[in-house]
C-alpha cells in the first residue's frame, strides 16, 4: 500500500510495467474519492453498473478481475505526436450526453465488414464541396459541385404516392428505342 500526502511524480528513462491481477481504478478530481473509498463513489459505480447491465452488449458492468476504470471530474485530454491505435476484441461502445465532433486534416475512412448504419432523429446531412458518389453493385448516384447529377443502373423504378413534378430548364430529353407514356 502506498499513501502520498501531497504530490507524486514518476520519471522512467527506460520501460515501465505494472501488473494488476484484480481491477484498477484511477480517479482524478476533488469529488471526495480519496483516502477512503466513500459512499458517493460506491453509488456512482453501482449506478453505472445497473445501467450497463441492461445494455445488450458488453459494457462497464464488467466488475471483478481484469477491469480498468478511469474517472475524471472535469476533463480527460489525450495528445500524441504520432499514432494512437486501439485494438478491441469484441465491442466498442461510446455514449455521449450531447455531441461528438471528429476532425481529420486529410481523410476519414470507415469500413464495416457486414453492415453500416447512420441514423438521425431529425436531420441527416451529407455535404461535399467537390463530389459525392454513392454506389451499390452496378447502381451509382454521382453529384458534383457544378450541379451535375448522374443516376446509373440497370432499372429505375419509382413508386410515388402523390405524383412527380419535373422542371426541365430549357429542355427535357428522353431517348430510348421505345418510350411508353400512360
Amino acid at each position: 500500500m502506498q499513501s502520498i500526502g501531497q504530490h507524486k511524480a514518476i520519471e522512467v528513462d527506460g520501460n515501465h510495467s505494472e501488473s494488476v491481477h484484480g481491477s484498477m481504478t484511477l480517479h482524478v478530481g476533488p469529488s471526495g474519492v480519496g483516502r477512503v473509498l466513500n459512499d458517493q463513489f460506491c453509488k456512482l459505480v453501482e449506478g453505472i453498473s445497473s445501467i450497463a447491465v441492461k445494455m445488450p452488449i458488453p459494457g462497464i458492468n464488467q466488475l471483478g478481475r481484469g477491469v480498468y476504470s478511469l474517472f475524471a471530474d472535469q476533463v480527460i485530454n489525450e495528445a500524441t505526436a504520432g499514432v494512437k491505435a486501439q485494438t478491441i476484441g469484441v465491442t466498442k461502445t461510446v455514449n455521449v450526453g450531447r455531441s461528438i465532433f471528429e476532425n481529420a486534416g486529410h481523410s476519414i475512412q470507415l469500413v464495416a465488414g457486414s453492415q453500416a448504419t447512420i441514423e438521425a432523429g431529425d436531420v441527416a446531412s451529407i455535404v461535399s464541396n467537390g463530389e459525392l458518389e454513392l454506389r451499390v453493385g452496378k447502381a451509382e448516384l454521382r453529384m458534383t459541385s457544378d450541379g451535375y447529377v448522374r443516376l446509373r443502373g440497370d432499372t429505375l423504378f419509382m413508386e410515388l404516392e402523390n405524383g412527380i413534378g419535373m422542371v426541365g430548364g430549357s429542355e427535357i430529353t428522353a431517348n430510348a428505342p421505345k418510350i411508353s407514356l400512360n
